[in-house]
């Protein structure tokens, strides 16, 4: 499977997509196009980052942190910062059936063609979902599984702050703060590809030495009876014996251009009274409306269909003996605002009785 994912391009991964993407809920979680977003050249760029968050499109955009080492990254001449975060379990079940690899949203690069991959982990329910985030990029599983062809798995977060349960399956931990670091760990890779490719131990030795990040292959993890740990140690003596917690003394700049979702809906389903768009919307139908008035309204006796209508959260159909069925919002919550909007749509004739009519104009 691994072989079979390596092969794949964008090109053919977005002809998959305009296939499969209207068989999933939501599918603006995987198209990217985001206002905002940065997409740099990615044969230009000598270190290319993946920054993952192993949930859902909606959490993984609202995490800040992510959000700033995706700005930091893009600020750098020479390194490319994309998006990675998990599918939902309908995209998750089409991705296995037709072999999609998990991409990037900017450039729709396969997850196993970055250099390296940044995961964040804010708390520990993600565990697992580091794995199948691994899996269905194609980059193996286990640490000791992969080689120099594959991306380097760094793991942040609070979650970290713990590494041992995760050791076996991410390369590195950045302890502490990650914006100072994570850049350096991004120096460390394209220096390491400057010299030629060398062998993958190497350059986790020269992840070591960054102050902050730890290796677990590195280190010798000596462990009591009942499975607490009670001896870390470095396996060669030029490694530090104690990772210290980075932290970063003047803090960058803060973000002044956020991602901005596209929203495929134009209203919520419920027309609430604070959504714009819904306003709109409401606007427009009684210019419709206008344009369909009654001669015959003058002498005729209009009633809604109930007199319990009103208190109905729903949008009811009213009717003037001879007028057109005119759609009204039954709830009185918006009659203040969209009677506004009615001033010059009700019935020419004003018919006392029409249920429009009784919407009186403020």
């Amino acid at each position: 499977m691994d072989t079979m994912i390596k092969l794949w391009t964008p090109r053919d991964i977005d002809a998959v997509l305009d296939r499969v993407l209207l068989t999933v809920d939501k599918p603006g979680r995987y198209t990217g196009g985001e206002h905002n977003q940065v997409v740099n050249d990615w044969a230009a760029a000598p270190v290319r980052v993946a920054l993952a968050f192993p949930d859902i499109y909606e959490l993984g955009m609202s995490n800040l942190g992510l959000a700033i080492l995706y700005d930091i990254l893009n600020r750098r001449a020479g390194i490319l910062c994309e998006r990675v975060y998990c599918p939902w379990s309908d995209m998750e079940a089409v991705m296995r059936r037709e072999g999609l690899p998990l991409y990037s949203l900017e450039t729709h690069h396969p997850l196993n063609e970055f250099d390296l991959i940044g995961v964040s982990l804010p708390y520990e329910q993600l565990y697992s979902n580091v794995l199948n985030l691994l899996d269905l990029g194609g980059v193996p599983v286990r640490a000791a599984d992969r080689d120099a062809t594959h991306p380097i798995v760094l793991a942040g977060g609070h979650a970290t702050y713990n590494p041992d349960p995760m050791a076996d399956f991410v390369d590195a931990f950045a302890i502490g703060e990650g914006e100072e670091v994570i850049v350096e760990v991004a120096r460390c890779i394209e220096q390491w590809k400057r010299e030629g490719h060398r062998s993958r131990s190497d350059l986790l030795r020269g992840l070591a030495r960054i102050e902050g990040v730890y290796v677990p292959s590195l280190y010798d993890v000596a462990y009591h009876l009942d499975g607490t740990i009670a001896r870390v140690q470095p396996i060669e003596p030029e490694l530090p014996a104690r990772v210290s917690k980075r932290i970063v003394p003047v803090l960058p700049p803060p973000i002044t251009k956020f991602i901005v979702p596209t929203s495929i809906s134009r209203t919520t389903a419920r027309r609430s009274r604070s959504c714009a768009a819904a306003r709109a919307a409401a606007a427009s139908a009684t210019r419709a409306w206008s344009r369909d008035r009654c001669a015959n309204a003058r002498s005729t006796k209009c009633w809604p269909r109930s007199k319990r209508s009103c208190a109905r959260p729903a949008l009811k159909r009213s009717r003037c003996c001879r007028c057109r069925p005119a759609t009204i919002p039954a709830s009185s919550n918006w009659r203040p605002r969209l009677v506004r909007n009615l001033r010059d749509s009700i019935c020419r004739f004003r018919c006392r009785r029409c249920a429009l009519n009784r919407l009186r104009p403020i």
